[in-house]
């Protein structure tokens, strides 16, 4: 049941800051990887060499973490007054060194 319009005793946690309970999973899963990083990066070695694809998929699950996924985003333009006269896509390469 949502709240009423005008409740006064449903403040809630004020936007933008963090969830208590998240930051200590957060916390705890950091100690983790600390105390098992040397194992982990002689573990992730001997699975690049014995099974690439493997290694590969663990690997691609990883970088989830570090690299933010991608959303599609949906997007309306109304060309019907005609308000876009020119639309103009520049390719630059990188030059080789």
């Amino acid at each position: 049941m949502p709240f009423q319009q005008g409740n006064q005793f449903g403040h809630g946690r004020p936007k933008g800051s963090p969830n208590k309970y998240s930051q200590e999973i957060k916390d705890s899963v950091e100690a983790l990887i600390q105390a098992y990083q040397p194992d982990f990066d002689t573990v992730l070695t001997q699975l690049q060499e014995t099974n690439p694809g493997k290694f590969a998929e663990i690997w691609l699950r990883l970088l989830e973490y570090s690299i933010p996924k991608q959303r599609a985003v949906e997007s309306t333009v109304d060309f019907s007054e005609g308000t876009i006269e020119k639309i103009t896509v520049e390719v630059k390469t990188k030059p080789q060194e």
